[in-house]
């Protein structure tokens, strides 16, 4: 699939301008031409550069203008495609048509069953919102089913089985989220799963993790002065508190108050 995207991208880009000169009757033409491409180009260089530092796919807008600019340089390319007219274009024309109702019918069934996990997904959500944990977990199981390559799905469905105190089974669900995402959530709740069964260096490594993808954040870091305190290594506990205390606060608010009272707390044990 890479290696089709590559080649797509290779031949929208390598058209070059001055084939759109050779017809001399008409420069005013070509110059809106080469216009459109320049512009098509840029929008798709934005994207493919937009998307190496965020989750571009998940925005509908941006899919849609992808589409767009990738038909419209399409139309716009000079190479074409020719088919030479004989005995063997009916054969081709057959492989073609079962390609394409092969490909509808894939897609048909993938939507189908996204769709049904998403349904449980939902009645999961609205379940643990409810704190009817296990119910929950059961229906995350039944969205893991249809959609098993979900990473916010695992996560969720970890965080849930944690909240209901079953922490091994947490900790696979999480471990094999944490090879679809990179999320602060997902490795802060990795670190509270291993706490509670007293790994404590696992733990420290999952909240040292959360801590990196977000350094400007106070949870992770004051969910690992925690966890220090509770491992009894105090002057690791002491050393974090007080690089959370001194640090700088870009949007204050009450959780964060809070936070620092408790660390105040902490220090002084």
């Amino acid at each position: 699939a890479v290696i089709l995207v590559f080649i797509l991208l290779f031949t929208l880009f390598i058209n070059n301008f001055k084939s759109l000169f050779k017809n001399q009757k008409n420069k005013l033409e070509a110059l809106n031409r080469q216009t459109e491409t320049i512009i098509l180009r840029a929008s798709l260089l934005s994207i493919i550069i937009f998307s190496q530092f965020s989750y571009s796919f998940d925005v509908a807008p941006i899919i849609a203008i992808l589409i767009i600019s990738l038909a419209l340089l399409a139309n716009e390319n000079q190479y074409r495609l020719t088919v030479i007219r004989n005995k063997y274009l009916p054969i081709f024309k057959l492989t073609c048509s079962v390609i394409f109702l092969l490909v509808v019918y894939k897609g048909g069934r993938q939507i189908e069953e996204k769709y049904k996990g998403l349904k449980c997904w939902n009645e999961a959500y609205e379940l643990y919102q409810f704190g009817i944990y296990d119910d929950a977990a059961e229906e995350y199981n039944l969205s893991k089913k249809y959609m098993p390559h979900n990473g916010l799905l695992l996560q969720m469905n970890g965080k849930c089985i944690d909240m209901g105190k079953k922490w091994k089974q947490a900790e696979v669900l999480l471990e094999e989220a944490k090879h679809l995402r990179a999320d602060p959530i997902l490795y802060a709740t990795l670190g509270d799963v291993y706490s509670n069964l007293n790994e404590f260096s696992k733990a420290e490594y999952a909240y040292k993790q959360a801590s990196y993808i977000e350094p400007s954040k106070f949870y992770p870091q004051y969910l690992l002065a925690k966890m220090y305190v509770m491992s009894g290594e105090k002057e690791k506990a002491q050393e974090v508190i007080k690089d959370l205390l001194t640090k700088e606060v870009k949007v204050s608010s009450s959780a964060i108050l809070e936070i620092k009272d408790e660390l105040k707390r902490l220090l002084q044990k």
